[in-house]
């Protein structure tokens, strides 16, 4: 009988090994994986960090379920890009939860450059980098107690951004000269930020839809210009795009704006950018080479 106790006892404890530390920081939700994966390099163990759209969804068209409404409202921050571009959780969150946006409104828009409205700023590590110090701060407000640990997080991370920014500044060296067109606004502050050939955006904005007029213009100008890259994100799927491509014989490049933590060439902000650079680098060099081809041959 008392063997029966002594090896219940054990096994009770073993049990208890197997479950997941308490958290005791707060509840941090973000909209998208690539914020939340960031967020959660700073926020430690002790936060429960989530990002409610799933990787490949439209951020821009996405209907939460049931479960990321409930899982909502347990939220002590709120961590968004813009109110343009995920504004509508806010709709799902109590109102003590405090919010933060990595772009703060000014005049009641989103940042602009000449393609318009453009919340695409994670997609810029030079940016993120500049956006890390006050990402930390509020992190710092948000679980004092953690401050020094989120602190000496920010700094550790800022170090690894300023490698992988010097890592795609290496890879882009020597394409700056191919020029591509993209889909929509997506890569315009990365394409400036390494003196990328940006040609031109197809859709000027989510739901702008080219017009006729301006699908000639853009197809004259890629000509003009040797466009022989398009580049997309993934599972994107566009007779525009279809059409541009055959008129002006160029190859279609599908990127990953969001991320995916299942997928381990995707599985954290600087792998996904890594692997987007490296991938739109490779397609950039490969255009050239079939366009010297083309030159030789005429």
């Amino acid at each position: 009988m008392k063997r029966v106790i002594i090896l219940a006892v054990l096994m009770l404890a073993g049990m208890g090994c197997g479950r997941k530390p308490v958290r005791t920081g707060p509840v941090i939700a973000t909209s998208i994986f690539p914020i939340a994966d960031v967020t959660a390099r700073l926020a430690g163990p002790e936060a429960e960090v989530f990002f409610v759209i799933p990787p490949g969804a439209n951020p821009h068209s996405y209907e939460p379920v049931p479960s990321d409404v409930r899982r909502l409202q347990k939220v002590d921050l709120f961590i968004g890009v813009h109110p343009e571009f995920d504004g509508w959780i806010r709709r799902f969150l109590p109102p003590r939860v405090l919010t933060i946006n990595l772009i703060e409104p000014e005049h009641g828009h989103a940042a602009e450059n000449e393609d318009g409205h453009n919340p695409h700023i994670w997609l810029s590590v030079k940016r993120m980098r500049r956006l890390l110090p006050e990402l930390t701060r509020q992190l710092c407000q948000a679980d004092s107690q953690a401050a020094e640990r989120i602190k000496e997080a920010g700094r550790v991370y800022a170090d690894s951004l300023d490698r992988l920014d010097r890592s795609i500044h290496d890879l882009m060296s020597g394409v700056q000269d191919r020029p591509f067109i993209q889909w929509h606004p997506a890569w315009t502050f990365f394409a400036r930020d390494y003196g990328l050939s940006l040609a031109g955006s197809i859709q000027r904005g989510h739901g702008h839809e080219p017009s006729l007029k301006s699908f000639e213009q853009l197809t004259s100008e890629a000509r003009e210009k040797g466009v022989r890259l398009i580049v997309i994100g993934l599972n994107l799927e566009s007779r525009a795009v279809e059409a541009l491509a055959r008129e002006i014989g160029a190859d279609v490049l599908q990127l990953d704006n969001l991320g995916d933590p299942e997928i381990p060439e995707r599985s954290s902000y600087i792998r996904l950018m890594r692997y987007n650079a490296e991938r739109l680098a490779s397609a950039l060099r490969a255009v050239r080479t079939v366009k010297n081809t083309e030159d030789e041959n005429e």
